[in-house]
């Protein structure tokens, strides 16, 4: 069995939260969709042979983060960088360690799921455990995987940029996102561009949100959203910034609301002096530093972004024959799900957090998927 999923967005909590608030549920979802994935097509259940969870990109957050507030940049070359960008991931780590823990552990000792009793529904007695493989692959905001010390020597743990069964192609796709876009011949730890979303992010989202929580005002409704705004897309960023001083004049006063648009606006202004003096890369044939910047400072609420905004949109995937190609960075501005496939060919997404619809065959009693309610197809 297969499940793919991304955008778990995992940080050091030095700014944004160290996870979304149901992360501490995720992991059950991912053992539920393996429990689920033992159901067969004719209703009867048989747990899966084994599986492999791969966390396709993202899966941490590595760039909003009060590290580069300083003279370090995540693309800079050197020690000091190297050792910057392996503080964030450590602390990182720290922070998740119990979702951390339990993926080791399933590591060692597979994932316990229910054997199937000889009415073949999930027994509520003994127990079985699935091999599991897991493989992670480096995204746009956690790019360096590749570096840790934990990439290499850690039985069942693959770190690379994509993966394939021969079937399914996964990989993070932010190669399809002129604005996250980093050459495949790029060497980890030597200095580069930065991307224009690491650009963004590091020299504009982390001192206004450096700024904001020094001095308080605005600083827990930006600490809420900084997540969502460090992943999205450039048109929807205005909207975000303007939501948060809406909530700021709720919370805060009209005062303090106006403070913290004004100490958006000079942000701005200052990330486009960077970016005129270091230029970040991005895939558009044309440079949209300017453009970009002008739309971010004018905020544009409600009317239309400007063309260099669709220009800059990422690309459809492409279509692979005889396979699938499963990608996480379009569903970063989505919740965090599970894409489940099957050797048989059957495939289902759950989405993390919500409790999966039942399944469409008659089952009485309590089992694994209801309460002891009849549900039927």
């Amino acid at each position: 069995m297969l499940v793919v999923t991304s955008n778990w967005a995992f940080t050091d909590g030095s700014l944004a939260p160290p996870h979304r608030r149901t992360a501490g549920g995720w992991l059950t979802d991912v053992r539920r969709a393996i429990i689920r994935g033992g159901r067969g097509s004719d209703g009867r259940y048989r747990p899966v042979a084994a599986a492999t969870l791969v966390l396709a990109g993202d899966t941490c957050d590595w760039l909003t983060s009060r590290v580069w507030s300083g003279r370090e940049r995540p693309w800079h070359g050197g020690q000091r960088a190297r050792q910057a960008r392996l503080r964030v991931a450590a602390e990182t780590f720290r922070v998740a360690r119990p979702l951390v823990a339990t993926i080791l552990r399933w590591l060692r000792r597979g994932v316990s799921v229910p054997a199937a009793n000889r009415r073949g529904l999930p027994s509520f007695g003994p127990e079985v455990t699935v091999p599991l493989r897991v493989v992670v692959l480096a995204g746009d905001r956690d790019g360096w995987w590749a570096e840790l010390p934990v990439a290499a020597g850690r039985e069942g743990l693959h770190v690379g940029d994509s993966w394939s069964d021969g079937r399914h192609d996964v990989r993070h796709g932010h190669d399809l996102d002129p604005i996250a876009h980093r050459s495949c011949g790029e060497r980890p730890g030597r200095p580069r561009q930065p991307t224009l979303r690491e650009s963004l992010t590091v020299e504009l989202l982390v001192p206004f949100a450096v700024e904001l929580q020094a001095v308080g005002a605005g600083w827990p409704p930006l600490r809420q959203r900084l997540t969502d705004l460090a992943a999205a897309s450039l048109p929807a960023v205005p909207g975000l910034v303007q939501r948060l001083v809406d909530a700021v004049a709720r919370e805060q006063g009209a005062a303090t609301a106006r403070a913290v648009a004004d100490g958006w606006r000079r942000r701005v202004a200052a990330w486009h002096r960077v970016a005129r003096r270091e230029p970040p890369a991005s895939e558009a044939e044309f440079d949209p530093v300017d453009a970009v910047a002008a739309w971010l400072a004018a905020g544009g609420i409600g009317g239309r972004p400007p063309s260099v905004c669709e220009r800059l949109a990422p690309l459809p995937p492409e279509s692979r024959a005889g396979g699938a190609v499963l990608l996480g960075h379009p569903a970063a501005n989505s919740p965090p799900g599970l894409d489940c496939r099957l050797p048989d060919g059957r495939a289902w997404r759950e989405t993390l957090g919500q409790e999966p619809a039942p399944p469409p065959v008659v089952a009485v009693g309590r089992t694994i998927w209801n309460d002891g309610i009849i549900d039927a197809a």
